[in-house]
């Protein structure tokens, strides 16, 4: 359970600094992400962090349990397929490029991340810190 917590950890100060930057820099965070999603460059070597990142949470944390091990578990899983599908459609992801410009989108990304690390916090520092 300590890598569950601590892993856990992590991801919710990265999710919660994350949400919390979306809201007070909005105007940042959209001119930079629409940038990172149309150049290659960044979505391949995304692709490649997130196999990292998703490989390394299920090599070393395998638990799928209806518990914060079973999150963070496939926390990792998600994190695969994600830069695995990066690495495989780089184009596809490219084209959201328009979604990203437009904006529209950002306010509720902002409050899903921000909830999501919220909750994800308080079981890690609170529940089992």
């Amino acid at each position: 359970m300590e890598t569950t917590v601590f892993i856990a950890k992590i991801i919710s100060i990265v999710y919660i600094a994350f949400g919390l930057g979306l809201f007070l820099n909005g105007d940042f965070y959209k001119k930079t992400l629409t940038s990172m999603v149309g150049n290659a460059p960044f979505l391949i070597l995304g692709g490649c962090m997130a196999v990292v990142v998703g490989m390394s949470i299920l090599t070393f944390h395998d638990h799928w349990e209806a518990n914060l091990q079973g999150v963070i578990s496939f926390i990792g899983l998600l994190a695969l397929i994600k830069g695995v599908l990066l690495l495989i459609f780089p184009p596809r992801f490219k084209a959201m490029k328009k979604m990203f410009a437009s904006g529209k989108f950002y306010n509720l990304l902002a409050i899903c991340v921000f909830v999501f690390g919220c909750v994800l916090g308080y079981y890690a520092f609170i529940i089992h810190g």
